[in-house]
């Protein structure tokens, strides 16, 4: 079950009904999507998509589909962009789609979608391990009970885990 803000498209609930696992819980930090739009002279240009207005439209039962039109980046105003996510659940399998129609003179080096704001844990007790692959094998960062903070003292407000791009295509 996912549900989405009317007016900002933001996913502000997430549940897996078959095991009762409450994914996304705390709808005030639902989020959508985040793009890196560097400008010349300002490298750290973000769009967020929580605060962008939005058109979420029903398909079926089992699509909706969100567009957001002149996004507005943090340090240059309104672009000329319009992204389109979709969201479909098949089968009990809930599949992203996004497609991004750029009428600017800028580049988007990163689109995130979905991107989450809020992440519960399957339950209290459970380990939780992201994956991913490097040169063929699967490998394993614990989340919890023991979350490493990758960055150091020098970059981050709070811990964060990230992968560098050329150590996975998937996660």
């Amino acid at each position: 079950m996912v549900a989405f803000d009317a007016g900002t498209g933001a996913l502000v609930r997430m549940e897996r009904k078959s095991t009762h696992w409450l994914i996304e819980r705390r709808p005030e930090l639902g989020t959508s999507f985040r793009m890196l739009v560097p400008l010349p002279k300002q490298r750290s240009n973000y769009i967020m998509g929580q605060g962008q207005p939005a058109r979420v439209e029903k398909i079926s039962e089992y699509e909706v589909r969100i567009h957001w039109d002149k996004l507005t980046s943090d340090h240059g105003g309104v672009l000329s962009m319009k992204f389109t996510g979709t969201v479909t659940l098949n089968k009990g399998e809930l599949t992203f789609t996004g497609s991004l129609e750029n009428n600017s003179a800028l580049t988007v080096e990163t689109i995130d979608y979905p991107y989450l704001g809020d992440f519960t844990r399957p339950s209290a007790n459970a380990p939780m391990q992201a994956k991913t692959m490097w040169y063929g094998n699967l490998e394993s960062a614990e989340l919890y009970p023991n979350f490493g903070n990758d960055k150091g003292y020098w970059g981050t407000f709070t811990a964060m885990k990230t992968f560098d791009s050329h150590r996975s295509l998937f996660a």
